[in-house]
């Protein structure tokens, strides 16, 4: 059991490190983009990009409600056994 609870902790943060670079990838690439952009270009990929940091942020909410429900249902039929 310690080696399987050892295996999901790295394997964690592997993933939080993979997407911390890609996040700073991201970030790097719009900061560049901003810069070239001029007047409603600017203005146009700056609201872009909040509506989508928005979406992203909706689809996260919506991803763990369903599976706290999922999770829920699923602890609560065990418990019926």
């Amino acid at each position: 059991m310690k080696d399987l609870l050892e295996e999901l902790y790295y394997l964690h943060e592997e993933g939080v490190t993979i997407k911390g670079k890609s996040a700073n990838i991201i970030t790097k690439t719009e900061n560049k983009l901003i810069k070239k952009l001029k007047g409603k270009n600017k203005e146009l990929f700056c609201d872009y990009e909040m509506a989508y940091s928005e979406f992203n942020a909706i689809t996260a909410v919506e991803s763990f409600k369903l599976g706290f429900k999922t999770g829920f249902e699923f602890n609560r039929e065990l418990s019926e056994l």
